[in-house]
């Protein structure tokens, strides 16, 4: 995945700290990362693209109080550690080695334990500031006591991250065909074994999409796995299979739970639909490329012109706009900017201007859509308030749609439910969220095309003529036995998608 450019100075709100460390190992780099969250400093030495010390303003962080802690050493060592260290001003683990209070094995593993600990914690702190110094650097004999940061990553996401955040930095990537590089078995080897290593490594493959070899699981320890699979480079992606190993593939089961699901279509969709007698689901695939390019630049014209911008400017709407065209401006706008909307397209980094932009475009909608602010406003008095109803429904409801939406996209149908039945209740006027929740009904095990089949046709009497609503459709009247709706709906979904693709 593409990664911006790490800054000496910024803030863990818009640079995670996964993404730093990362960046970090790329460039080899030696000197220090310094971290603040609070009154709270850590500032973490690095030689060589690996983290080789630590030191915390936190007390209780320290090597001494952390062994003390988990009983390794005793009261009376930590009497004469306390003497020790206050006649010759040395740190912890020299002290330990000259008083002989542990072997130098276990010293080492010691300090390894305590970097790897307040680094992983580190992984919680969700903004504040960094800084990298790269005239502070450590001494030759640091190099005992090396952490792979790629443990760390492994350790700190699956600690810190939700399943739903790694799955939306992996969105653009689901539907790719992923094979192991050059570099996997020697990425793979750094990392903690484990049965989801062990299953990541057999399932990986150049015929099998990404979103299938992730599976069923949503748990955050195999997705940070894939995760840094991804990042590393570790894994190449491929927009198809190898033909070869594509020619004469059988027709997707419609109930099996492993097709992947993606929203961008490819032009050759259509003609691999054709060739499986239209049983297939249509191909579409989430790219980082010139929808999230374009999303990319407005957000950030946008948030830089947002002061200057009124309630109208902020909706594109003219001032003289219909009460109905202020909701409509401020659904659309809200879906489009929504934070989860944005990290899905694979704009992660810019999740602070999303937050910034779509609190703004809440406001504009919560004094527009009531009479008597919305006249305050436009004789320009105070607009303030608390958010409407409609609002604070939407941002739910969306923030659950996209939850669901990604759990669809790995085929974990009942975990979907969870998500889009609220959401839809929510808000029963999207067609997204009724033709989401159709599919999932429909796809889950035991399946329930009655139910779904009133969500889709919902979904197609609020926005007709939409491809995947009418593919989706179609595939649940005929198993229910209603072959020819079905496949009049199956045919006008191949027609959409070839005019749209022309």
């Amino acid at each position: 995945m593409p990664a911006e450019a790490l800054p000496s100075t910024g803030d863990l709100a818009r640079h995670s700290l996964a993404r730093v460390v990362l960046a970090l190992w790329r460039r080899s780099f030696t000197g220090t990362l310094g971290l603040t969250h609070g009154a709270t400093q850590r500032r973490f030495q690095w030689r060589d693209g690996a983290v080789v010390g630590t030191a915390s303003t936190r007390r209780e962080d320290g090597l001494v109080e952390q062994l003390i802690a988990s009983g390794r050493i005793t009261a009376a060592d930590q009497a004469r550690l306390v003497a020790y260290r206050e006649q010759r001003e040395v740190h912890g683990a020299a002290a330990l080695l000259a008083l002989e209070i542990l072997e130098p094995t276990e010293i080492v593993r010691a300090v390894r334990e305590q970097i790897s600990r307040q680094l992983v914690d580190a992984f919680g702190w969700t903004e504040g500031p960094f800084a990298l110094d790269e005239t502070a650097t450590p001494g030759p004999d640091s190099a005992a006591f090396r952490v792979d940061p790629i443990r760390i990553l492994q350790d700190g996401i699956a600690a810190w991250w939700r399943p739903d955040r790694i799955l939306a930095d992996l969105g653009p990537w689901l539907g790719r065909y992923a094979e192991p590089s050059e570099q996997f078995d020697a990425l793979t080897a750094r990392l903690r074994p484990g049965p989801d290593l062990d299953a990541l490594r057999q399932a990986i493959a150049p015929e099998r999409p990404l979103g299938e070899a992730v599976g069923r699981s949503d748990g955050p320890a195999r997705l940070a796995l894939v995760w840094i699979l991804a990042e590393t480079g570790a894994v190449r992606f491929h927009e198809s299979a190898p033909s070869k190993e594509r020619e004469g593939e059988a027709a997707a089961d419609p109930a099996s739970g492993l097709e992947i699901e993606i929203e961008i279509e490819v032009a050759a969709s259509s003609a691999a639909s054709e060739e499986a007698g239209g049983d297939t689901m249509p191909a579409r695939l989430e790219l980082p490329s010139p929808e999230a390019e374009a999303l990319r630049k407005e957000m950030l014209d946008l948030h830089e012109r947002l002061d200057q911008l009124d309630h109208y400017e902020v909706l594109g709407l003219a001032s003289d706009a219909p009460s109905a065209a202020v909701k409509k401006a401020y659904f659309a706008a809200a879906k489009r900017f929504h934070p989860d909307a944005v990290s899905r397209l694979g704009l992660s980094a810019l999740h602070r201007e999303a937050n910034e932009l779509f609190a703004r475009i809440a406001q504009a909608y919560q004094t527009l859509s009531v009479p008597s602010r919305r006249s305050a406003y436009d004789a320009r008095e105070d607009d303030s308030g608390t958010p409407s109803a409609d609002a604070n429904r939407v941002a739910q409801a969306e923030a659950m749609f996209r939850k669901g939406e990604i759990l669809i996209k790995v085929g974990n149908f009942a975990g979907a439910l969870d998500f889009l039945r609220p959401c839809v209740e929510l808000w029963p006027e999207e067609a997204d969220y009724q033709a989401a929740l159709g599919w999932a009904l429909y796809k889950r095990k035991p399946s329930d095309p009655e139910a779904a089949r009133a969500h889709l046709e919902k979904a197609d009497t609020l926005r007709g003529d939409d491809p995947l609503t009418l593919f989706r459709l179609g595939m649940v009247l005929r198993r229910l036995g209603e072959t020819e709706a079905g496949q009049a709906r199956l045919d006008r979904s191949k027609a959409l998608e070839r005019k749209g693709s022309r």
